[in-house]
């Protein structure tokens, strides 16, 4: 599994996608949940790009999983933080829940040191 940071258009058009078919798959789950606007995903990928950052985890090529983050300022009163809205990560379906868990927890590792030098 290769790390990677997104930030190329096609980068970016692979994570909205991936985004979004999480999102569906989590209202097939949970139809009380509100819907997503799909053409909505890819410009606030754009934004956390611009003003955060968004790994991405990728064998042979394809993306398996990403999650964008962006920092805050004084989150909850507490102080610095890394935000992740619900629509700034995915995992392809094939991954399964455990699969799921085990690649958000490689992601996580891969980025700790980096939101933790950002304070």
């Amino acid at each position: 599994m290769e790390h990677c940071i997104l930030t190329t258009p096609a980068d970016l058009d692979e994570a909205a996608d991936l985004a979004q078919d999480c999102h569906e798959r989590l209202l097939h789950a949970q139809a009380h949940l509100p819907s997503s606007q799909a053409d909505g995903i890819r410009p606030r990928l754009d934004w956390i790009a611009q003003h955060g950052r968004i790994a991405g985890l990728r064998q042979d090529g394809a993306l398996r999983a990403f999650w964008g983050a962006f920092p805050i300022e004084g989150w909850r009163n507490v102080g610095k933080a890394a935000y992740s809205p619900d629509w700034s990560h995915g995992v392809t379906a094939d991954a399964g829940e455990s699969g799921a868990v085990a690649l958000y927890r490689l992601l996580w590792r891969h980025e700790a040191e980096h939101w933790r030098d950002q304070g």
